[in-house]
């Protein structure tokens, strides 16, 4: 059983309306770094040949750069502490790095009712 059996096809969709309004979409891509710059954000990254059933990426080169105004994080809390590496505020450790998780569990907070 599959949670979300047409998810790619919501995902195919996103890109598409992303790519007609001018988006360039690097797929197949890690992120590698991202630091802070006195004009924004550089994010680093490497083309990927495959992620092996461990999760771990073979990069084939063609690294490269970019710098942006923003980022947002779509990942865990580990993986961003690691994509900011040295560059992490003190407040980004300390928020990042107390987030904990358990499998199977869900927990919502909704922040504006009140109810946790």
């Amino acid at each position: 059983m599959r949670a979300f059996p047409c998810l790619s096809a919501v995902y195919s969709a996103w890109a598409d309306r992303l790519r007609s309004a001018g988006v360039e979409l690097l797929l197949q891509h890690e992120v590698t770094l991202v630091k802070r710059t006195k004009g924004g954000i550089t994010v680093q990254w490497r083309l990927i040949d495959h992620v092996d059933g461990e999760g771990v990426s073979r990069g084939i080169g063609d690294a490269g750069e970019a710098d942006f105004d923003e980022v947002v994080f779509c990942c865990d809390a580990d993986t961003c502490l690691k994509l900011l590496g040295k560059n992490a505020t003190w407040m980004e450790r300390k928020v990042l790095g107390n987030v904990k998780v358990s499998a199977g569990k869900f927990l919502q907070s909704n922040m504006l009712t009140g109810n946790y």
